[in-house]
């Protein structure tokens, strides 16, 4: 089992249907799971980075799928990456950017919203999961067909 999965929901209310359906897809947000810690760093509106137990994660809003990256990643910068970026904002702009359409030629620094923040960690750990892409360019639902995540052999 790989240190870092990454957590999939299908999302509920009004911008969660707004994601889901601008992006044609099942999931409306990300999260990654520390499984050695059993924490979950995410960022979420309202609230922007944080950390929260896995137990309570699965107790208030259990995940609709796990995946995993199916190729070597350096387990200790995704975790230093996770770390450093935790207080940071939640990034309403790209949020809304997805929602619109808008086309965006760059990223605001220091702000994050879900799926950004879990590519870009996987990323620090030296693994793009998609080929000539950008971490803000990637939502919940693009993010889950990354060829290299696969189905872990354990869940949490």
């Amino acid at each position: 089992m790989q240190r870092f999965q990454i957590l999939f929901w299908k999302g509920s209310g009004p911008i969660g249907a707004m994601i889901r359906w601008q992006s044609r897809g099942e999931y409306a947000h990300a999260a990654i799971l520390d499984t050695y810690e059993r924490q979950v760093y995410e960022s979420r509106e309202g609230k922007g980075v944080q950390v929260l137990s896995l137990d309570k994660v699965r107790n208030e809003n259990p995940y609709s799928l796990c995946l995993e990256v199916g190729v070597p990643l350096d387990d200790g910068k995704v975790g230093r990456f996770l770390k450093k970026q935790v207080g940071k904002k939640y990034d309403w702009s790209s949020v809304f950017r997805f929602v619109s359409r808008r086309q965006a030629s760059r990223k605001s620094a220091g702000v994050w919203f879900c799926s950004e923040y879990a590519f870009a960690a996987i990323q620090a750990g030296g693994v793009d999961l998609f080929r000539d892409t950008e971490p803000w360019e990637v939502d919940p639902a693009f993010l889950s067909k990354s060829p290299h995540l696969v189905t872990p052999k354990v869940t949490p």
